[in-house]
């Protein structure tokens, strides 16, 4: 039987991107390496310029993974991936302007092969101006 191991390094996809993101902008974080893991968590770590409705989905993520190892699939700053990529909805429940909301999407596929993190902010308000990240944390298995 294969054991769980929580000792997994968590991986930091999107951090001063996210810093001051004006509503329906998006952001394109930095490729990384395919990961060992099958699975992990997402972490969406907000706080809000002004305090958006609870219950507001307020971001969009893709993960856009590369077959040949150099092109991506289309999505950038300025470009919404196809709709097929954009997998993961966060959903606000207690948005702040002063503590940091944790959002959770546990059980997602692990890329195979190196990958960029899309975001799009659809809170209807900017995130704040720092202390925002997306994380993702693998589970580890023996």
């Amino acid at each position: 039987m294969t054991a769980y191991d929580d000792s997994a390094t968590i991986i930091t996809l999107l951090s001063t991107e996210l810093d001051s993101l004006a509503d329906v902008t998006r952001v394109l974080g930095a490729s990384k390496d395919p990961l060992d893991e099958l699975w992990g968590d997402f972490e969406l770590a907000l706080t809000y310029a002004v305090v958006p409705s609870a219950g507001t989905i307020v971001a969009e993520v893709a993960l856009l993974v590369t077959v040949d190892g150099t092109n991506f699939p289309a999505g950038s700053a300025t470009l919404d991936p196809q709709e097929f990529l954009i997998r993961y909805l966060f959903e606000s429940r207690l948005p702040s302007t002063s503590v940091i909301e944790r959002l959770i999407i546990p059980g997602v596929p692990a890329p195979a092969r190196n990958f960029k993190a899309w975001l799009k902010n659809t809170a209807g308000q900017a995130y704040s101006s720092s202390g925002n990240t997306l994380k993702f944390k693998p589970y580890k298995t023996d």
